[in-house]
């Protein structure tokens, strides 16, 4: 309706409505309308888009904190992990040669 004018002859230009004057200005508003929406959202994207661009950069950077603090607890609890069974392995290999030498003993 304001977006594209009809060529000259076209058969949608032969109606009634299209030649009342009410109409006329009714699509000069609507056309005025459609314009200041475009131009309104183009400012509102222009104006949220820097701000987005800080919310975007500082969620990246508070999950890199939280991921490198939660890396260095779990350094820190596999490092325990394998201390307790490095202990253990190593009170089994002496508590299996203390019985193995026991053994021996009672034989021989």
């Amino acid at each position: 309706m304001c977006a594209t004018p009809a060529p000259d002859g076209a058969y949608i230009t032969l109606h009634p409505l299209l030649r009342n004057s009410e109409f006329e200005r009714f699509r000069t508003a609507a056309g005025f309308a459609t314009q200041s929406g475009e131009e309104a959202a183009g400012e509102a994207a222009a104006a949220v888009l820097p701000q987005l661009g800080v919310a975007v950069k500082a969620t990246v950077e508070a999950t890199a904190a939280s991921a490198a603090g939660t890396m260095l607890y779990m350094e820190g609890a596999l490092s325990l992990q394998a201390e307790a069974i490095a202990e253990a392995a190593e009170s089994n290999c002496v508590e299996s040669k203390m019985s193995i030498e026991a053994k021996l003993d009672s034989v021989m």
